[in-house]
């Protein structure tokens, strides 16, 4: 008896994830998200992608990844500097 309880819950539970699966909205993402350097070219740009739960917090994760990137530029390029010195 439990094993049928159980069985048709398993199998309920399946139908409805089936049905959602099928009726759920395609999210698309938007290319300079999945994509960012085919959009903005390190070449040519210094762009961050942030997350967060707000559109602000999302930014300044973005921020934050742009200023460890400027931080290391300038570690690197002050490196080079000082063994040109020597």
């Amino acid at each position: 008896m439990i094993d049928m309880i159980k069985r048709s819950l398993a199998i309920s539970f399946l139908s409805i994830f089936i049905l959602l699966s099928l009726f759920a909205k395609t999210v698309t993402v938007p290319e300079w998200i999945s994509n960012k350097n085919a959009v903005f070219p390190s070449e040519t740009y210094i762009s961050g992608l942030g997350e967060g739960k707000s559109k602000e917090a999302a930014r300044n994760d973005a921020i934050a990844e742009v200023s460890r990137y400027l931080k290391q530029a300038l570690k690197t390029l002050y490196k080079r500097k000082q063994m040109q010195i020597l």
